[in-house]
């Protein structure tokens, strides 16, 4: 059973950092494209503020559901508490991958 969450966390980690990256370039268009249109300046910034804190907000929502959903008894392999531990994880798929690569 450890074998198999640990892949379904390696897995739901993933998917969650591709949809953020998606996040993040439709984001950076959408300043892009204000700008272009001639919003003014101190508008987009807010704008990008609140974008910032939703999206910090959304972080956090994803990261208690992944919790509530994962079976409490096996909640130690999760090792998810915050958005810094998934990027943590995230380095480290990176980083076995790049070794993957090397050999």
């Amino acid at each position: 059973m450890a074998v198999f969450l640990e892949k379904v966390r390696l897995e739901a980690i993933t998917f969650l950092a591709v949809t953020v990256q998606d996040i993040a370039y439709i984001r950076t268009l959408k300043y892009k494209t204000m700008i272009e249109n001639g919003i003014p300046l101190d508008e987009v910034k807010r704008t990008k503020e609140i974008d910032d804190q939703t999206f910090n907000m959304w972080k956090a929502a994803m990261i208690g559901q992944l919790r509530s959903a994962w079976p409490k008894q096996f909640i130690k392999i999760l090792k998810i508490k915050d958005w810094r531990d998934v990027s943590k994880v995230l380095t480290q798929i990176n980083n076995a991958k790049i070794t993957k690569t090397e050999d």
